[in-house]
């Protein structure tokens, strides 16, 4: 027995298969869009770290953010001194002594402070005085806005300026992504040059030859 199906009743069955498939991807994306932030309502690091910015390096510069402001306002807990200090808090200078090279935490720091500003004048505003340097950090990093989850730091040697002869020892070597190419292009510049001059003093012995 052949099963006879009307020209009307193909697009009425087509129309519902579009309307489940859509539905379908309605729900994925939804879900999707839930997993892009965490249960405090904040995003979470890696839908908001731009990608040439390691985990390693954005978390050691959330605990050296935090760290230095708390040095610097001690019992000072009024917005107008927070906001004050979070002004001059990219400077480069205040990471002398962390992991990663001053200028590549500065840099990042710039990012962070975009993101996560409001987030740090409410804990500088709000916190327990009595409590620990320490303890503030990890809640902040680790636990509430969970940058450094999952990422393997030296707790220890992130608050130790560790010298010898002069220079700060035990930074990574981190690649300046402003001012890579620059560089690349200065090199290949003098590059250039050398051998011109190298050209040029042929030439001119050359020259000094033919005339003798």
């Amino acid at each position: 027995m052949k099963l006879r199906i009307s020209f009307s009743q193909l697009i009425l069955l087509s129309s519902l298969i579009i309307l489940s498939i859509s539905k379908s991807k309605k729900k994925k994306t939804k879900k999707e869009k839930n997993t892009t932030k965490l249960p405090n309502g904040l995003p979470t690091p890696d839908n908001v770290r731009p990608s040439y910015i390691i985990p390693e390096l954005f978390c050691e510069t959330c605990r050296a953010i935090v760290n230095e402001a708390l040095k610097e306002l001690r019992t000072k807990t009024k917005e107008s001194d927070i906001y004050n200090y979070l002004s001059e808090a990219c400077v480069e200078d205040r990471y002398l002594t962390y992991e990663y090279i001053p200028k590549d935490i500065q840099r990042t720091c710039g990012i962070f402070m975009g993101i996560y500003e409001e987030e740090i004048v409410k804990l500088l505003t709000k916190r327990k005085l009595d409590m620990g340097r320490k303890e503030i950090i990890n809640n902040f990093c680790d636990e509430y806005t969970q940058v450094c989850k999952g990422v393997e730091v030296n707790y220890e040697k992130s608050f130790k300026k560790i010298k010898k002869n002069g220079k700060v020892e035990g930074m990574p070597i981190t690649v300046d992504i402003h001012n890579a190419n620059d560089k690349n292009e200065k090199e290949e510049k003098d590059k250039k040059n050398k051998n011109k001059e190298k050209k040029d003093k042929k030439k001119k012995n050359r020259k000094v030859e033919s005339d003798l």
